[in-house]
C-alpha cells in the first residue's frame, strides 16, 4: 500500500519525512523530526514557515494566529532562569491562573519541550537572516530571541559533566535528557552556533552510553541497573520502554542533521545502529 511504501522509505532514509499520500501517490520530504515543526530544512526554506504554512496548511492564517497565541503563552510563563517550571509556571500568570500543574523533576524536559515549539517556528536565539522573509515576519520571529537564548543557557547550565541533562538519578531521567538533546539538536542544526557544539557532543555520546545492549533505552541509564553489571546480562531478556526510545532516536536523529549541516564529532556508524 502507498502507506506502508512511505514507512518503509522512512526507514530506509531516516531523513526523509513522511508527507502524506496523495492520489494513490507517496509524498516524502527530507526533514527531522515526525511533526510540521520539526521539519527543518522545509519549514525554514525560502520564506521561513508562514510560507510552508500558506502551502502545507489547509488554513494557514488561523494555524498562524494558533502558534503565535501558543508561544505568547509560554512566552509569558518562562521562568527567569530559563527554565518553564513543571509546578511554579502559574506564579507568571496575569488575569488568572492556568491549571495544570507537574512535577519539579521534569523541569529540564518540559524546556526541552518548550523550546522545540519556538525553534520549529523558525525562532531562534541567533535568527537567521532570510532574505524572503518580509520585515513583519522577521520582526515577529525575532520577537522570542532572547526567550530562546534564556532556555539553552538553562539546559547549559543542568548540563552535567557527563553530558547528561537534569538528575539522572530520577525516575524517566532519560526522557529529560533525550528531549533537552533534541532541542539543542535542533538549535545546531539551524544556528551553527559553535558554543552549542561541544555541549550536544557530549549530550550525545552520554544518550548513546546510556543505551541496553539491544541498543534501545529504559526510563533511565541502563548501567545504573543492576542486572547491567551481571556476567550474563546480555543473554537476559531486556526489558526497554517505546516511547523513551522514541526520543532518543529523535534526539540522535536531529543530532544526526546536525552533523551533516553544522559538524559534529559523532561516528555516523552510531547513528545507523540507534535506527535499526
Amino acid at each position: 500500500s502507498p502507506l506502508a511504501e512511505a514507512l518503509t522509505r522512512r526507514i530506509r532514509d531516516p531523513l526523509m519525512d513522511f508527507d502524506g499520500v496523495k492520489n494513490g501517490q507517496v509524498s516524502v520530504r527530507p526533514g527531522i523530526g515526525f511533526g510540521l515543526g520539526n521539519n527543518l530544512p522545509w519549514i525554514r526554506g525560502e520564506g521561513g514557515p508562514e510560507r510552508a504554512l500558506q502551502q502545507h496548511s489547509p488554513n494557514p492564517r488561523s494555524m498562524i494566529r494558533l502558534t503565535d497565541a501558543a508561544l505568547d503563552w509560554l512566552d509569558r510563563h518562562q521562568s527567569p532562569d530559563g527554565r518553564w517550571d513543571s509546578d511554579g509556571f502559574d506564579a507568571r500568570c496575569k488575569g488568572g491562573c492556568c491549571g495544570g500543574k507537574g512535577s519539579p523533576e521534569w523541569d529540564v524536559g518540559l524546556t526541552g519541550l518548550s523550546l522545540a515549539a519556538f525553534l520549529g517556528r523558525g525562532e531562534t536565539h541567533l535568527p537567521p537572516v532570510d532574505p524572503a522573509e518580509s520585515a513583519e515576519d522577521r520582526a515577529r520571529r525575532h520577537t522570542y530571541a532572547g526567550t530562546v537564548a534564556r532556555g539553552i543557557k538553562f539546559l547549559l547550565k543542568e548540563q552535567k559533566a557527563n553530558g547528561c541533562f537534569g538528575d539522572e538519578t530520577v525516575h524517566a531521567g532519560i526522557y529529560n535528557h533525550a528531549i533537552a538533546t533534541y532541542a539543542l539538536a535542533e538549535a545546531y542544526a539551524i544556528t551553527k552556533d559553535p558554543a552549542l557544539q561541544e555541549p550536544l557532543e557530549k549530550a550525545v555520546r552520554y544518550l548513546l552510553a546510556a543505551r541496553a545492549p539491544n541498543s534501545a533505552w529504559r526510563y533511565t541509564d541502563y548501567n545504573r541497573h543492576p542486572e547491567a553489571a551481571e556476567t550474563d546480562a546480555k543473554e537476559k531478556p531486556i526489558f526497554c520502554d517505546t516511547s523513551v526510545t522514541g526520543w532518543a532516536v529523535m534526539a540522535l536523529h536531529a543530532a544526526e542533521i546536525s552533523q551533516r549541516s553544522a559538524g559534529l564529532n559523532v561516528p555516523a556508524a552510531e547513528f545507523t545502529k540507534a535506527y535499526q
